[in-house]
């Protein structure tokens, strides 16, 4: 059984996450993965010392475009060593090499293609944005990408961190001022 899971994070996947749902307040499900950089991410350990943000997407269309790119410029604007942010991807795993390679990714990005990490964080919108604080407790949730949001969320990872430095009015070129949403997952 070990080996089978160190082989499916090393094929880019997540494991660990359990099938609990999670609302704001309360404990984060936990998941690990091991992205297109080669490193392994675990949400306990980075919610250890630092919060996370991750943006839950589909790995298709221009909504998610935008949002998969919003992800650098919000990871620049709260500090490499202040916050992390990642990206979750519904693809699958025969599909993440491909699709990983023709994508700009600025941030780590991790497959889920059996969905149950975005399952368990009750994820039905793509794109939606996930705050998970420090000491792994969900803080908030977003549907969608705008410029507005992202200056939220900036903003609100900030002030629960004393984050000093970070830019809520970092601009967010092509983003639009109302949230767009992308596909519907089922």
């Amino acid at each position: 059984m070990k080996k089978f899971a160190i082989a499916l994070i090393g094929l880019g996947m997540i494991s660990g996450c359990a099938l609990m749902r999670s609302e704001a307040g309360e404990l984060a499900p936990p998941f690990q993965g091991q992205a297109q950089d080669k490193q392994n991410y675990s949400m306990l350990d980075i919610t250890m010392n630092r919060p996370l943000v991750v943006l839950f997407t589909s790995p298709e269309g221009a909504v998610e475009a935008k949002a998969i790119k919003a992800t650098g410029i919000l990871q620049s604007a709260l500090g490499e060593k202040s916050a992390q942010v990642l990206i979750v991807s519904q693809v699958s795993v025969a599909e993440f090499d491909t699709w990983k390679s023709k994508v700009d990714l600025p941030v780590p990005t991790i497959a889920d293609p059996d969905r149950r990490t975005s399952q368990a964080y009750k994820v039905k919108q793509s794109p939606t944005w996930v705050y998970i604080g420090k000491r792994g407790i969900l803080q908030g949730r977003w549907e969608g990408v705008s410029a507005p949001m992202m200056g939220e969320i900036i903003a609100r990872v900030a002030t629960d961190n004393d984050i000093t430095g970070a830019n809520s009015r970092a601009e967010f070129p092509g983003l639009a001022a109302e949230p767009e949403l992308g596909e519907k997952l089922d």
